[in-house]
């Protein structure tokens, strides 16, 4: 999996709030089993460490642990949360420059109005790795290699 994730580096949300999310999978597994699956494959492709912090969390609970009677409303503020969560990670990631275009297959550029969209989108990412590459914050060589990506994805 980690080789996988488009982000390795720290964290993004804090470990206690990523912990928690973890412990309450899976009673969500129990009552949103495809949701619960698709969403924690979903963060495992998007920052590792946070996954981690996740996994532990559950790991807490993982003995024994049933749900008598799932809750839809319960259940409903648990998904709108874990949704938060993913495009609050999708969205840092974006700002570091990178790309999340490969995680997110219902964007389609098939359509002639995404066509602005993603040429906004492009410059955008183009923009920020500029950034990233002045601050000394990627090498020249790193640049490159993702600059070389943003535009043979377009």
């Amino acid at each position: 999996f980690k080789k996988n994730a488009l982000y390795q580096g720290e964290a993004i949300i804090d470990e206690e709030t990523m912990f928690n999310a973890g412990s309450w999978w899976l009673g969500m597994n129990q009552c949103e089993g495809t949701f619960s699956k698709k969403w924690r494959q979903e963060l495992a492709k998007l920052s590792w460490e946070d996954f981690k912090n996740f996994n532990r969390g559950g790991r807490e609970y993982d003995q024994g642990y049933y749900v008598e009677a799932c809750d839809k409303n319960e259940n409903a503020k648990i998904k709108k949360w874990y949704n938060e969560i993913t495009d609050y990670i999708r969205s840092e990631i974006r700002r570091k420059g990178i790309s999340t275009s490969s995680s997110n297959n219902s964007k389609s550029s098939s359509s002639s109005s995404n066509g602005s969209q993603d040429k906004t989108d492009y410059e955008e990412n183009l923009k920020k790795l500029k950034s990233l590459f002045d601050q000394n914050l990627i090498t020249q060589d790193e640049y490159d290699a993702k600059r070389k990506e943003i535009l043979d994805t377009m």
